[in-house]
Formats: structure tokens, sequence, C-alpha cells
């Protein structure tokens, strides 16, 4: 007795339905780098300048740009691995507390990541030691896709230099 045409064409399905592959799971990946800013007004090698709000960052509604440096490590001759291009507006109306709302993107210019960027966005205080979480909402070359979220801190604050840390943990494909 021959089985049920519907049976067989069940089983046809079945083994031709694409199966899930280690090629369609993202890759993780962690990076730790640092951030290094000048902000000296009037510096010709500043890389943040106020765009609006004067020269007070800490003044609600200051928008500023930059092209910070990034690199391997805290010392300013460390290897520089990319740029942290974007902007910030200070967001926050209630006296004594600074955040940020930053939007900008890290792109990478050595190395396996060469080519590569992150788009990254969310709120950062910086008050005292404060860590700043924000969101990666996207990404180009190996970092097509990418999600994820980036951790800074601030090691030093002087009156014209920005130190960040930062450990960034990506999903991509």
């Amino acid at each position: 007795m021959a089985p049920p045409l519907h049976l067989l064409l069940l089983l046809l399905l079945l083994l031709s339905a694409p199966r899930p592959s280690t090629a369609q799971l993202p890759t993780a990946t962690h990076l730790h780098f640092f951030l290094h800013e000048i902000f000296a007004v009037g510096d010709p090698g500043a890389t943040s300048v106020s765009a609006a709000g004067g020269n007070d960052p800490s003044a609600f509604g200051f928008v500023g740009v930059y092209d910070d440096v990034l690199r391997e490590g805290p010392e300013v001759d460390s290897a520089p691995i990319g740029r942290a291009q974007g902007f910030n507006a200070e967001a926050s109306s209630l006296a004594g507390h600074v955040a940020f709302l930053t939007i900008f993107s890290l792109v990478f210019t050595s190395g396996e990541l060469n080519g590569s960027s992150l788009a990254i966005a969310g709120r950062s205080v910086v008050e005292g030691a404060a860590t700043s979480e924000r969101s990666i909402v996207g990404g180009t070359g190996i970092f097509q896709s990418a999600t994820g979220y980036v951790v800074s801190r601030p090691l030093t604050a002087p009156a014209t230099r920005l130190l960040l840390e930062f450990d960034a943990y990506i999903l991509h494909h």
C-alpha cells in the first residue's frame, strides 16, 4: 500500500526547508580603546569646538562638534586606530547636572578594522567619574548591521584635554 500523498508532500517539504547555518549567527566583538580630545578655545590643534551656545559645555543648549583621535592606549603617543566624529548637545536643564545627547561615528583607520565604522547614539553623563552607556545603532565594513553598546569612563578632564576609556560590545554579521 502506498503512503498517502499528503504525507509524501510533507516529507518533501521538510527535506527541502532551509537549515540554519553558523554563517547566519552574529559575531561578537569586544574593543578596548581610548578617546583623546582637545577642546581649547582658539587652539589650532583642537579636536572639539563649540557650534552653538557659547564656550561653556555645561550650559543647557550648548552644541559641540568633534573629530577626536582614538588610540590604543591612554598615552598621547599611543598608536592611533581611528577617529570619533560627531556632535553633542547639553540636554539637561537641571542645575548642576550635565548630560549630553551624543551622536557620533567611530571611524577605524588602521589594522583589520580599517575602513569600518560604528554609529553610536545616546546619553553621556560627564560629572565626576560617571560611566556612560550608549547604543550601537549600526555600522559599516566588517561591522555591517552592528548592534550593541559602548561604555565610556572619563580618566582625566583637565581644562583643555579629555581622556575617555571605551569598551565596545558589538554583535555583527
